[in-house]
């Protein structure tokens, strides 16, 4: 019991230190307006976090479409896959579970390289089930969760984002620090 109230007090110490961190680094960066160029971006991004609140970690690949409804305002769509791993599960309980996930984002520009968005997703393949195949599920998770991207680079239609989020399921109650890297192609 006290090495799990251990790994739950450095799991919340490493989520407020990259909190912290990412939000030191970002509010130091350029204030430039947003390219009015560019109102249309596709992208991919890989991630990986860990819950809050059971011992689990996660892999992420995720594929999604934004749009700029205005200079400032950001809508994104996509569809997510995760792979996570329990690293201490029953003998009835899968080990590691795949889900796909298609997300709604909103998100506000803060200037050209930085924006903060809030989201949804539900978990609608996945296999947490007795086959363990990717099937089909009604009782998948709902998340919601707020997000933090600053894009380390920018050249044209090119860009590269790093993002931090932080999300929580609604059925199945936790909690998960996420950190992810992306490409997207803008037009």
């Amino acid at each position: 019991m006290e090495r799990s109230n251990k790994a739950d007090g450095f799991k919340i110490i490493l989520a407020a230190i990259l909190l912290i961190v990412s939000s030191g680094i970002l509010s130091g960066q350029s204030l430039r307006v947003p390219n009015p160029e560019y109102r249309n971006c596709v992208g991919t991004a890989i991630s990986s976090g860990f819950f809050l609140d059971k011992p689990a970690w996660f892999l992420g690949l995720s594929f999604d479409y934004a749009y700029f409804i205005t200079e400032k305002w950001i809508v994104l769509g996509g569809i997510a896959y995760d792979q996570e791993h329990k690293t201490q599960a029953s003998e009835n309980e899968n080990k590691v579970v795949h889900t796909l996930t298609p997300n709604l984002a909103i998100g506000y520009a803060l200037n050209s390289r930085m924006a903060v968005g809030v989201g949804i997703g539900k978990g609608l393949w996945d296999t947490d089930n007795t086959d363990q195949i990717l099937k089909y599920t009604s009782s998948g998770n709902i998340t919601i969760g707020v997000l933090w991207a600053y894009s380390i680079y920018m050249e044209g239609p090119h860009c590269v984002d790093v993002t931090l989020g932080l999300e929580r399921g609604l059925i199945t109650v936790e909690t998960n620090v996420t950190l992810e890297i992306g490409y997207g192609f803008c037009f």
